[in-house]
């Protein structure tokens, strides 16, 4: 036979064979059943085992098993962060930092510490981690929480950024832009933010439109600028859509006229509150271009555009023109001909930092505050009820002092927005007392108005049991329900989940597929990976691989890590899509440098195996370990062999045994199989008969051939062949 100790472990390098999915509803904790007692994890936790203490942590964090408590939850991630970083458990100690760091800066389970906060992430960033590393940069940027110091700004933007962080790769191209903590360089700028729009950041893309646009450390290029600004606007950047509506109501440098197109563009971004869009939306309806002429709709939108506040962040000759227009407009004067078109003021609106909110990584269903404006106060009459628009306008104009006044007020007339405001206050307790039960009392009167926000929120609470909600899981179900008729993204996701599970509802392929589509036609990137898979499997849906295809490469483009690794399975395995090793590899790393584990993983297995990348066993065993940290069998597994082979790393058959031991508990039968193996010849453990009889039969119920071979061998008193 064979030497199964060359082959059989060469053999159990497995490639990704399918697709797997974890159906359970976003933004609300899921856990499986442990698979230990509540007992036998606190003796673990006892006998000094820093995985236990942080599974602790998150039942504590998330009332898994025990009710919630984010203080207890905050000891057992104190005990984990102060823990030394081994190899074992680096990954769980750089999560618990950064999990305390978030807890200081929000003030949840602590009192709000900006500094203590920062320590923490400081930690993190020292040990590898790159959101705390981006974090790092974010502090000194601001001044929040440490000195304001752009160089070090800079200095940390550039560590996460070199490991592909995304926002810290935008952000370190806004430092060379504007030469804040680093020479002026408009090239750089635009490596930088290439590097991050080519990722889907949606920020860097509008940055990178801007440099093509003006030439700006690029050779000037009208089409490329077209080209990112549409990227970003189809991700939702007002300013981007602004200027992609004003660049298509032109032929030219490449650029084909489409006045339809223009407005729609523009009208997205006039929604969002743009003077800009605003503006040249009122112009294209006094001019019918694109749409049907109508005077009245020209008045209004330009009549909003000159009255809007966020006009005054424009420069004066466009406030000069918006003005010009209206009073055209009002004198009765409707020629389209001496009504201008407004760009928008790319020295004020363009180059913006990704200010990433410093949040637990795993997010409360509770939305945050807007950030305010620091101007004269504007209250709202008493007798009369501020609409949604009234609320947002009036929200700029009150200075921070005065705002818990102005939400409660507005609160108490009853507009929705506001009451969620509100909720959240109470819900943080930053600016009024912590008071959860105050908060949802706020979030459910929102949501009895109709607010798909709030019910969306309230949905997340029944889901959850959180704040002292009771779970339900048929409250849940409404008030997803009622949120995503109104078109809330997240709640159509959810929807299309539960029915996927049966969870609330009855089990019900296709009308999950149904609520996931709607979900990613409104541009959910994790909705778009979900309805690329139900393509693929053909799960509820007619199976077409090319239309999974298309799904996984919008959620791809948007960055999202699950639709890269998707995507780049496609075209390892010529799944709707022409083969293409090359490409695998790049949509693989993409994914992987964001710390997905199948990724990783898959991104291993090339640089094992040589496909789409020249063979490199230093890279192959890096990524495994990436993986095999995270948790993942076929990874721990590969690493194993690895260190039996010395493939990449020095041949170590402790470390073999450690890894194979590791995935074989997790049910892996090819690791079972190994660690059989291992105790059979005394490979990196005591020899045992009795243990390697014990894995050889796991391996055999599972299949594994030459598992049942080994036994009749064991059986039969012979000694395994070398």
């Amino acid at each position: 036979m064979p030497k199964v100790g060359q082959t059989r472990l060469l053999l159990v390098l497995f490639q990704v064979s399918g697709l797997s999915r974890a159906w359970q509803p976003i933004d609300a904790p899921v856990r499986l059943p442990r698979a230990e007692s509540p007992a036998g994890l606190q003796a673990k936790a006892n006998s000094g085992d820093a995985k236990a203490w942080f599974t602790l942590a998150e039942d504590y964090e998330f009332g898994i098993g025990v009710p919630r408590d984010h203080s207890r939850a905050l000891q057992w991630y104190r005990r984990v962060a102060e823990a030394p970083a081994d190899s074992a458990n680096s990954a769980l100690v750089c999560e618990s930092q950064c999990n305390l760091g978030s807890a200081y800066y929000n003030g949840q389970g602590v009192p709000l510490d900006y500094p203590e906060a920062l320590r923490w992430y400081r930690k993190a960033a020292e040990l590898g981690d790159l959101d705390a590393q981006f974090i790092m940069g974010l502090g000194h940027d601001q001044g929040r929480g440490l000195a304001q110091d752009h160089v070090e700004a800079a200095r940390w933007y550039r560590l996460a950024a070199d490991q592909g962080h995304v926002l810290a790769q935008g952000n370190l191209g806004v430092c060379y832009a504007l030469g804040e903590g680093v020479r002026q360089d408009y090239a750089e700028s635009v490596r930088w933010n290439g590097k991050a729009a080519e990722q889907g950041n949606a920020m860097a893309q509008f940055n990178l439109a801007v440099a093509y646009g003006l030439g700006q450390g690029v050779r000037q290029d009208s089409g490329q600028a077209a080209r990112w600004y549409r990227k970003a606007a189809e991700q939702g950047s007002p300013a981007a859509q602004c200027a992609l509506g004003f660049m298509l109501t032109d032929a030219g440098d490449g650029i084909p006229q489409d006045q339809a197109a223009a407005v729609m563009w523009f009208r997205k971004a006039a929604n969002q509150d743009i003077s800009a869009a605003q503006n040249d939306l009122g112009v294209m309806y006094a001019a019918g271009a694109g749409v049907q002429k109508d005077d009245h709709e020209a008045l209004q939108w330009i009549t909003k555009a000159s009255e809007n506040e966020a006009s005054r962040n424009v420069s004066d000759s466009c406030c000069w023109a918006i003005d010009h227009n209206r009073s055209l407009l009002r004198s009765g004067i409707t020629d389209a001909s001496r009504l201008g078109l407004v760009f928008p003021d790319i020295n004020r609106c363009q180059l913006r930092r990704e200010w990433w909110s410093f949040h637990s990584r795993k997010e409360e269903p509770v939305s945050r505050l807007r950030r305010q404006r620091t101007t004269e106060p504007s209250q709202p009459s008493p007798e009369i009820k501020p609409t949604a628009g009234d609320y947002r306008e009036r929200a700029k104009d009150t200075k921070p002092a005065d705002m818990v006044d102005f939400v409660k007020q507005c609160a108490e007339l009853g507009v929705p927005e506001a009451q969620l405001d509100l909720a959240t206050m109470c819900a943080t307790g930053k600016g009024v007392p912590k008071d959860e039960a105050e908060a949802v009392k706020w979030t459910r009167t929102a949501a009895e108005q109709g607010d798909a926000n709030a019910q969306a929120q309230l949905f997340g609470l029944f889901y959850a049991g959180d704040m002292g909600v009771q779970k339900d899981q048929a409250e849940a179900v409404r008030w997803c329900r009622k949120a995503a008729e109104q078109g809330n993204a997240l709640a159509e996701l959810n929807m299309g989940l539960f029915y996927a599970r049966g969870n609330g509802v009855p089990c019900d392929l296709a009308e999950s597929a149904r609520w996931i589509k709607s979900a990613a036609e409104h541009g959910r990137a994790d909705a778009q990976s979900y309805l690329g898979w139900n393509y693929d499997k053909g799960c509820g849906i007619a199976e077409d691989k090319a239309e999974a295809v298309k799904w996984y490469r919008r959620s791809a483009d948007q960055g999202y890590a699950e639709g890269q690794c998707h995507l780049g399975w496609c075209y390892g395995n010529g799944n709707g899509v022409a083969m293409d090793k090359t490409e695998a590899v790049k949509w693989y790393r993409k994914a992987a440098e964001q710390g997905y584990a199948l990724a990783q993983r898959d991104l291993a297995v090339c640089y094992d195996a040589g496909d789409g990348v020249a063979r490199d066993p230093i890279q192959a065993a890096g990524w495994y370990r990436k993986a095999a940290e995270q948790g993942d069998a076929h990874a721990q597994n590969n690493l194993g062999v690895c260190y039996k082979d010395g493939d990449g790393v020095g041949k170590d058959a402790a470390e073999a045994a450690k890894w194979f031991r590791r995935a074989a508990e997790q049910g892996f039968p090819a690791a079972q199989y190994n660690f059989a193996f291992a105790y059979a010849f005394g490979m990196g453990v005591t020899k045992d008969v009795g243990e390697a009889t014990k894995w050889y039969r796991k391996a055999a119920e599972q299949g594994i051939k030459e598992a049942e071979q080994r036994l009749a061998e064991l059986g039969a008193g012979s000694s395994p062949r070398r």
